[in-house]
């Protein structure tokens, strides 16, 4: 049997103090109203208005109207205007491709603009690999080639680049690009920055959407690729710049090229 270590209730003590009681201290000492810390008065706070209050849906960018290709999601469910007509300009803002054929004409004969068109563009001996553009990429993924110079802010020599290999090969194409109700140049290998002729085709806005449609959730193909069709031809353009800079053979470089489409490839259960 435990012993309790509590003593008896008669013997036990008292919370009070054991010493004698303090007497009354009386009033408090008068303090110098000069040695007194003065605050200022406290005004009162307006109600906050309930608009100004910082929400989630304030801080989040908007949501994104284009999907992984080059086209509005709009565009697609027919909800919307296409804008398939805009300058895949890099610096300001983009502006209607209305060249006239005046201007093509005068670009696809200058040789000077052909040598800096080409030295921008891989090329390999076989038709069938794409020739992927080493120079600036717009944010669809197409290349973007400085065919002239021209005053202002808008860069309004800087035009697609397929479209001017495309007639770089094929001749001038009247209206190219000006619409839905006018041709466009497609690409065959669904690789955005390809310049490879045999890769390009003429055709509508409309093809080039359904092809889109069609083969958008392939994993095979460029169009399902993770990181858009932007990080796409810049990780490519980057990987073959790499080699080239290490001298390195161009079956060397082909495998840089593979390995770098492979790593935006989607993950897939078959």
């Amino acid at each position: 049997m435990r012993r309790s270590l509590l003593p008896p209730l008669g013997q036990r003590r008292s919370s009070r103090p054991c010493g004698p009681v303090p007497s009354d201290p009386g009033p408090p000492e008068p303090v110098s109203l000069g040695r007194m810390r003065q605050r200022r008065p406290l005004r009162p706070r307006a109600p906050r208005p309930r608009s100004s209050r910082r929400t989630t849906a304030g801080l989040m960018p908007p949501e994104a109207d284009f999907g992984p290709g080059l086209f509005p999601l709009t565009a697609v469910n027919g909800a919307g205007p296409v804008h398939v007509d805009e300058q895949l300009s890099l610096i300001g803002e983009p502006m209607p491709v209305r060249i006239p054929a005046v201007e093509w004409i005068a670009w696809l004969a200058d040789e000077s603009v052909q040598a800096r068109y080409w030295a921008k563009v891989y090329r390999t001996s076989s038709t069938e690999d794409c020739w992927f553009f080493l120079g600036g990429i717009s944010s669809t993924g197409h290349a973007s080639f400085r065919a002239a110079s021209r005053p202002g802010r808008t860069r309004r020599g800087t035009i697609p680049a397929h479209l001017y290999g495309y007639q770089l090969a094929h001749g001038v194409i009247p209206r190219l690009g000006w619409g839905d109700d006018h041709p466009s140049v497609c690409h065959t290998c669904d690789n955005h920055s390809c310049q490879q002729p045999k890769h390009l085709r003429l055709g509508t806005p409309a093809e080039n959407r359904a092809e889109w449609l069609a083969r958008r959730h392939n994993p095979d193909s460029p169009l399902a690729d993770l990181r858009g069709p932007a990080g796409r031809s810049r990780a490519i353009g980057a990987a073959i710049r790499r080699g080239l800079s290490l001298g390195e053979s161009p079956s060397d470089t082909a495998l840089r090229i593979r390995r770098a489409a492979a790593v935006g490839r989607p993950l897939s259960l078959w």
